[in-house]
């Protein structure tokens, strides 16, 4: 345990001791070294108003006036002759009456022997009247004190904190499993082209036979020509003489094809009417030409594969959105503490398919690809975050000895980089800041100055003294005990620089 030694000379008084233990350190015992004589040790109330100053400490007397000795074990103050005894915790008020002591004690008696006069009454009368000044002055004056802190701005400026792997700040991952579907849309396709086909009926108007060769063109009045798909002979038309003559009109059915595919070679009954030959035959299809049509079938390309496939990053994001929003509406917790979710999702693809080689040539018009992967995010506590920027603009930016003005602090996060090692915040921040004090020390400053030194005091301490009132007014000194003296500490405008 430490000890304070205070040294007294013989002209020392209760006030002189009082004054010298409120400047001692705050903890560790206290010794006080008295020389004999001193007013001090006259009196055992003296000595009961100091042992109250240091409370809990322990309060020691060492002097070699054993009769000081005797008035300290009478006010229970430990007493000793020399530093020395001190150590050896020997000679205090319960020593042992050894001869030497009895002679010193039966020395002292036979010097004191009392011879009451007036004198000696009077100046027990003062004793006691001056005991009891000096007990009033002490516990008698009290004191209330405003002061105001003076505070300094700092920055704007950037810090950067990081959360998750390595970073500062405690993150908890979240994961999900997402999966987006994506149509494969054809953009080939394979051309199928089919030409209308019937029947026409050639009548000979000779009386010879007519040949129709393979791929004779035949029209309709609008154009429409259609080619025979083979040879053929229109047989002669004959007169059988009679009782009447009658005629057999020669006739063959010829096969066809329109000579263009498509739709334009279908054509009604009766349309065909032109032929190679008109001096010949005449030409008529009696039934429609059917079966004309160009038909185009989807083919899945290479390109229309990747297309999909570039889109999927995209699509997965998009689910990942909702698996944050679902994130961000169900508090998340972590040891009982609300967490934020940080608002960027980061996304790892994990399966495809169908494949490529299952895809390109296929005949459809549109396949789905499926594309699964991980959404993950992190949420972080925002008193975490806060505190970790705090902390951060004090070890970077922060006056040696200073503290950040509760309630001054401005955060604006300008960036945030989501990657799969963690968070990183680059955030503006702006504060005051502060000398640390409290009102306990400011009242350990100020016990048993004068009060004209008390603005003085506070403005080492970077305090401004906003009031003091004390009682009594006339009184010059600040109350000798801290706990009688009231502190508030006001809030403070941030001053511009110094």
């Amino acid at each position: 345990m430490s000890r304070t030694v205070i040294d007294l000379d013989a002209r020392a008084t209760v006030l002189d001791a009082a004054e010298r233990l409120t400047e001692a350190p705050p903890d560790g015992d206290v010794a006080l070294v008295v020389a004999a004589g001193a007013p001090l040790l006259r009196n055992a109330v003296f000595l009961d108003v100091l042992r109250g100053l240091v409370g809990p400490r322990r309060l020691s007397i060492v002097t070699a006036d054993a009769r000081a000795r005797s008035v300290a074990s009478s006010a229970h103050v430990p007493a000793y002759a020399s530093l020395a005894a001190l150590e050896r915790r020997e000679l205090d008020p319960t020593e042992r009456l050894t001869p030497a002591r009895r002679a010193a004690i039966a020395t002292m008696r036979t010097a004191e022997a009392p011879r009451v006069t007036t004198g000696r009454v009077l100046g027990v009368i003062g004793s006691l009247l001056g005991a009891t000044l000096v007990l009033l002055a002490v516990v008698l004056p009290e004191a209330r004190v405003v002061v105001a802190p003076t505070v300094l701005p700092i920055g704007p400026v950037e810090v950067e904190v990081r959360a998750g792997g390595s970073g500062e700040i405690g993150a908890t991952v979240l994961t999900a499993q997402i999966t987006a579907r994506l149509p494969i849309t054809a953009g080939g396709q394979r051309v199928v082209e089919t030409r209308a086909t019937g029947i026409l009926r050639l009548r000979n108007k000779t009386t010879s036979d007519v040949d129709v060769p393979r791929g004779s063109v035949f029209s309709t009045a609008g154009g429409v020509q259609f080619l025979s798909t083979e040879e053929r002979s229109v047989p002669r038309s004959v007169i059988v003489p009679g009782t009447s003559f009658e005629l057999f009109v020669g006739q063959v059915d010829v096969p066809v094809e329109a000579a263009v595919a498509g739709d334009p070679g279908n054509v009604g009954a009766g349309t065909v009417v032109n032929g190679p030959r008109p001096d010949r035959y005449t030409v008529t299809n009696d039934a429609p030409m059917t079966g004309g049509q160009i038909t185009r079938i989807p083919v899945m390309r290479a390109e229309d594969y990747d297309a999909a496939l570039a889109a999927a990053p995209e699509a997965l994001r998009a689910e990942a959105q909702k698996e944050l929003d679902r994130w961000v509406a169900t508090p998340q917790q972590r040891q009982g503490v609300p967490l934020q979710v940080i608002q960027q999702v980061l996304v790892s693809q994990s399966a495809l398919g169908p494949a490529r080689v299952d895809v390109v040539g296929k005949e459809v018009a549109s396949l789905e690809m499926t594309v699964s992967g991980t959404a993950r995010a992190y949420a972080v506590s925002v008193e975490d975050f806060r505190g970790e920027v705090l902390e951060t603009l004090a070890e970077e930016h922060l006056p040696p000895g200073r503290t950040i003005a509760e309630g001054t602090a401005l955060i604006e996060p300008k960036t945030v980089t989501v990657t799969d090692e963690g968070v990183t915040w680059t955030v503006e921040v702006s504060a005051a800041h502060m000398n640390p004090t409290t009102r306990d020390a400011i009242a350990r400053a100020l016990a048993g100055r004068p009060a004209g030194e008390v603005e003085a005091i506070l403005a080492a301490q970077d305090l401004r003294l906003g009031s003091l009132d004390r009682a009594p007014s006339w009184w010059p000194l600040m109350p000798l005990l801290d706990g009688r003296i009231s502190v508030s500490i006001a809030a403070a405008s941030v001053t511009q620089g110094r």
